[in-house]
């Protein structure tokens, strides 16, 4: 981050913020997981997930153009991927340039 942390964490209940990854790179993966206060944490990949009825379960929707919606409850909650919605920018010139 550029604020030289490691995690991002949210104001919560519907309000806004906006931190800065640095040091991207074209090839990089970019690995997400949504830690909630109710001690779950849940990963971006579903097979690092709970299992319930034999399958892992996902807490990440894509909603395109690099926008993605969470998850936050064990079991796949209500399903609406609304609980924490997470855009990333990489077309922008700020920084460290645009990626290749």
């Amino acid at each position: 981050m550029s604020n030289g942390e490691t995690a991002i964490s949210g104001p919560g209940y519907g309000a806004y913020s906006e931190d800065r990854l640095v040091g991207i790179n074209s090839g990089d993966l970019i690995a997400m997981s949504l830690s909630t206060s109710q001690g779950n944490t849940f990963n971006s990949f579903a097979a690092a997930n709970e299992k319930i009825g034999g399958q892992h379960v996902s807490h990440l929707r894509n909603f395109g153009l690099n926008t993605w919606g969470w998850e936050d409850l064990y079991g796949g909650g209500d399903q609406d991927f609304n609980d924490l919605i997470v855009g990333l920018d990489f077309t922008s010139a700020i920084g460290s340039g645009v990626l290749a």
